[in-house]
């Protein structure tokens, strides 16, 4: 089950750098259940403590801990009045940067959740202070570029399959592939079954073999994510309840906590678009006027 009490979260989205975005919490205390990221999550804990559950492994995370998280990675999280931030940063975007940035063209791997590692620790709270507080966008790219190549340079392995997902088993990729397609359409497993070309019973155990997930698990997370995104938009919660398929907003307001340990009501509040400008980043932002949530 999920929960979430006595939360002050907020959001913030650097689309001009890196269509990047940060979450910092204050003493939350929430669950999530099984769920999984697009992209790149790199957080740091400094108050309260998160556990993690992730391929059968348990990790209690404390304040100076830091937690990387791989795209696709299935995993659950517990926060116990926990104070933190959390980067989330598009596979693209990581390619992107680390090519251009520090020459590293593999695809960039994080064999270990947990990370107690002062310096990473540092470089990546001063990249968040720098977005929650901007004096400048050469600050931010600067601090932005340092503290990837120290979490990369330090605790990152390197694949060089550049899309893992899927690539032993093609039926189940065509499977990921109709559910990406109709994520807000009604799916019932003989459509997948017929699409992949193997049995029911064969796709739904070789689906939550490869994604850690059952297929109706991950079709809710890419209603999800689309929710997610048409919020940052400012689309109305019954538009998105709509747009992405749920029968209707009470429905929405259900599952989406159930996803993220938050109504969407609550995700919409909180959010903050920041846009940093080359001329005069920090002119137009000020820290007092980010939206809040506390409750």
């Amino acid at each position: 089950m999920n929960s979430s009490k006595s939360q002050n979260i907020v959001f913030w989205k650097i689309s001009n750098i890196a269509n990047i975005e940060l979450i910092k919490g204050t003493t939350v205390s929430s669950t999530c259940g099984r769920h999984f990221h697009d992209g790149y999550i790199f957080g740091t804990i400094e108050g309260g403590e998160r556990r993690f559950i992730k391929q059968g492994r348990n990790d209690v995370l404390e304040a100076g801990d830091v937690f990387a998280l791989n795209p696709g990675e299935v995993h659950e999280c517990w926060n116990r009045e926990t104070s933190y931030h959390v980067l989330c940063m598009d596979e693209a975007v990581m390619k992107e940067l680390s090519g251009r940035n520090l020459g590293i063209t593999p695809r960039i791997v994080f064999p270990e959740l947990m990370i107690r590692d002062p310096l990473v620790f540092r470089h990546l709270l001063e990249l968040c202070h720098s977005v929650e507080q901007p004096e400048s966008l050469l600050e931010t790219e600067s601090r932005l570029v340092q503290a990837l190549a120290c979490l990369a340079g330090r605790h990152a392995e390197f694949d060089r399959f550049q899309d893992n997902i899927g690539r032993t088993n093609p039926a189940v990729s065509r499977a990921r592939e109709y559910l990406e397609e109709h994520y807000a359409g009604h799916i019932c497993v003989d459509d997948l079954a017929e699409n992949s070309g193997i049995s029911a019973y064969h796709l739904i155990r070789s689906f939550n073999r490869e994604y850690g997930l059952p297929p109706h698990a991950y079709q809710l997370q890419l209603r999800v994510k689309e929710a997610r995104s048409m919020l940052w938009k400012g689309q109305s919660l019954s538009e998105v309840a709509y747009n992405t398929g749920f029968s209707d907003q009470a429905h929405f307001t259900r599952l989406f906590k159930k996803a993220t340990g938050m109504t969407p009501g609550r995700f919409a509040q909180s959010l903050h678009a920041l846009e940093m400008s080359h001329e005069s980043a920090g002119q137009s932002q000020h820290h007092d006027s980010f939206l809040q949530i506390s409750g």
